[in-house]
């Protein structure tokens, strides 16, 4: 079955996302065919002009599936910068102090401005170690390429009383050979080959997390090593 639908101009990612999904399942469920069978193949194709609807590959987003799980292609840009807003304006509280976003959609690119803060009281840390930093990046990294397939280039800036003192770019081509997710993993496991100590009194809960802290450092180092040195700019005031 192939489908051919004109959309209005102006219309958005999501809206279209919507619009296929639904399309499919009417089309892929639909019966009437030979034998009461539903259609082998289906290709459903949306165009935002009448004229270019004239030629098959001209079409803004595409839907098809042959007796597997749909493929879908959507040709205009994912609202990148719109989602993160969305998503950072979601966060709870009403600091005045809060992360910043600016995206170039069709390019995938996105940078994030976020203050080290004590959200409590809505004002900048006394100090920021590189410890906090270095974490601070690492969530934000992990949270925003599993979240957004459509980010290709993310430059997190931690800043602190208006000045930026971390500044660090990563590709998603790099993200998947960084060893981000592994790192954050083996932080835990590190943490549990300490409990017994801890629980029969050999080693005390502080000296543990000096541990771990320290352990973390080092593995950070490590993970921004594989970056280019000119993607990644640390303060010297972060200790």
């Amino acid at each position: 079955m192939e489908v051919r639908l004109l959309a209005p101009r102006g219309i958005r990612y999501r809206q279209l996302e919507w619009l296929l999904e639904s399309l499919h399942r009417q089309a892929a469920g639909r019966r009437g065919f030979k034998h009461a069978r539903r259609p082998q193949a289906v290709d459903i194709r949306v165009f935002d002009d009448a004229a270019t609807a004239a030629s098959p590959e001209r079409y803004i987003a595409r839907v098809r599936s042959e007796s597997g799980a749909p493929v879908t292609e959507i040709r205009i840009p994912f609202p990148l910068g719109e989602e993160v807003k969305a998503l950072l304006d979601a966060q709870p509280g009403d600091q005045k102090i809060r992360p910043v976003a600016a995206a170039d959609d069709a390019a995938g690119r996105l940078s994030l401005t976020v203050p080290f803060v004590d959200g409590e009281k809505d004002a900048y840390l006394p100090k920021v170690t590189y410890l906090r930093a270095i974490r601070e990046w690492s969530s934000w990294t992990l949270d925003l390429f599993r979240k957004y397939p459509a980010l290709a280039d993310f430059t997190f800036v931690g800043e602190h009383k208006g000045a930026p003192v971390v500044s660090i770019r990563v590709t998603r081509e790099q993200y998947a050979t960084l060893g981000l997710q592994s790192a954050e993993e083996s932080f835990g496991a590190y943490q549990g080959e300490f409990l017994a100590g801890m629980m029969n009194g050999q080693i005390s809960e502080a000296a543990v997390l000096r541990k771990v802290d320290a352990r973390q450092v080092r593995t950070y180092r490590e993970v921004l090593g594989r970056l280019p040195r000119g993607q990644v700019t640390i303060s010297s005031s972060l200790r």
